[in-house]
C-alpha cells in the first residue's frame, strides 16, 4: 500500500512539474501533505511568489479521522484548491467488514460530506487514481512510448 501511495505522490509531482508548477510536500505540526503545486515566477509580486495553488492528499487506506486531519493540513497550506485523490483499488482492498464497493462508496460519501461542510472555507475536489493515471499518460505518452520501444 505504501508503494501505491508513494507512486501516486510521485505521479502528482511529475505532473505538476510538467505543467510548470513548483512542486513540494508540506510538513506541519498536524501532519504532512502529499503534494503541493505552487505558482512560480520571478515577475510575481513578493507575496504571490511560491503561492500554493493546489494541494493533494492521496487516500489509500485512510479512515475518516485521518481525512479530517488532512483537511486541517490543507487549511494550513491555504491553497486555491484542495484535492483528495481516491485510489479506488487500494480502498477496495481494505478489510472493513463490508463489501469493497460499499466501503468505497462510504469513503466517497464522506469526502463529499467534507466538501459540503467546508464549502466557502476550502474548495475541495475529488479525483480518482484513474484521473491521475489518465493525466500522467496524456502528459508523458511520448516518453512512455519511447521506454516501451527500448524494451
Amino acid at each position: 500500500m505504501l508503494r501505491t501511495h508513494e507512486r501516486y505522490c510521485s505521479a502528482l509531482s511529475a505532473i505538476g512539474q510538467e505543467l510548470g508548477f513548483s512542486v513540494s510536500g508540506l510538513k506541519t505540526d498536524l501532519g504532512n501533505l502529499d503534494c503541493i503545486w505552487r505558482v512560480k515566477g520571478k515577475q510575481l509580486p513578493k507575496n504571490a511568489q511560491n503561492l500554493p495553488l493546489v494541494v493533494f492528499e492521496v487516500i489509500c487506506s485512510e479512515r475518516q479521522k485521518a481525512m479530517r486531519g488532512s483537511i486541517s493540513n490543507m487549511l494550513v497550506a491555504k491553497p486555491a484548491l484542495a484535492v483528495f485523490v481516491l485510489v479506488e483499488k487500494e480502498i477496495k482492498r481494505q478489510k472493513v467488514g463490508t463489501s469493497p464497493e460499499k466501503w468505497l462508496n462510504r469513503i466517497r460519501n464522506y469526502v463529499e460530506k467534507l466538501e459540503s461542510n467546508y464549502k466557502g472555507i476550502l474548495r475541495i475536489d475529488v479525483w480518482t487514481d484513474k484521473d491521475v493515471d489518465k493525466l500522467f499518460y496524456e502528459l508523458f505518452k511520448s516518453e512512455i512510448s519511447n521506454l516501451l520501444r527500448r524494451n
